[in-house]
């Protein structure tokens, strides 16, 4: 699974531990309304970043209007870089549920159905898999182990047709629908029929028909054309 990253601009909470409070530059570019709600919120997570190590960062968009900006603590403590609002902060799984809005961005446009099976888009796939839906894979209902054997990390590289032929080589961990085992693997071949059906990659996919739309812009995989210091490092109890 390739790192997704994810601007602050967009409406998740991206947070990490770190060891020192951030100096006043986290405050750059930061919005915060009179409103008592905002600053209870803004008292809170700076009382987190001071007493905990909280770093991190909070949007909150109200009516179409932003009311609530702003960054706390060290994005990269070494180089007293602090989080603002433009840190880029890696989001992990919670690319699952980008992929999940994917699917059905494209069961919207009448390209899949939630009931779907296997088979229809992969003709060779092994008769015990072949009438798994894509809503059992949304679902986590599939049957497929969390991960591949001897899986690499989420870091391995490996081609589309190799994963699948693992994915589908290994047996199941349960019969579909006999209960819900958290999965990569079958969220993985989910990313795969969604390029399969529109034609481009997940990343070019997700930025087009989710993401632009709604005027995020600073969201990608973790590349090397990525600046680094605009990268939060992960901290965890303050190392």
């Amino acid at each position: 699974m390739k790192l997704f990253i994810i601007s602050f601009i967009t409406t998740f909470i991206i947070t990490a531990c770190s060891n020192n409070n951030a100096n006043s530059q986290s405050s750059v570019n930061s919005v915060i309304i009179s409103d008592d709600t905002c600053k209870k919120i803004d008292e809170y997570l700076s009382q987190l970043e001071k007493e905990k190590n909280f770093s991190g960062g909070l949007l909150i968009i109200r009516n179409g209007e932003k009311i609530f900006s702003k960054g706390y603590g060290w994005a990269d403590k070494e180089n007293k870089i602090p989080f603002t609002s433009s840190t880029l902060a890696s989001v992990g799984s919670i690319t699952k549920a980008f992929t999940a809005a994917a699917i059905m961005k494209l069961a919207e446009q009448g390209k899949i159905s939630l009931t779907d099976p296997l088979k229809k888009f992969f003709p060779d796939v092994p008769a015990d898999k072949a009438s798994i839906n894509i809503h059992q894979l949304l679902t986590h209902s599939s049957g497929f182990h969390e991960f591949l054997q001897n899986d690499g990390g989420d870091y391995e590289k490996i081609e589309t047709a190799n994963f699948l032929k693992r994915a589908f080589a290994e047996p199941l961990a349960f019969k579909p629908e006999e209960k819900a085992v958290y999965t990569n693997v079958g969220f993985s071949i989910l990313g795969i029929i969604i390029e399969k059906l529109s034609g481009i990659d997940y990343e070019s996919y997700l930025k087009k028909n989710l993401f632009e739309p709604i005027g995020i812009r600073s969201i990608g995989y973790h590349t090397s054309s990525l600046k680094n210091n605009n990268i939060a490092h992960g901290y965890q109890n303050g190392k």
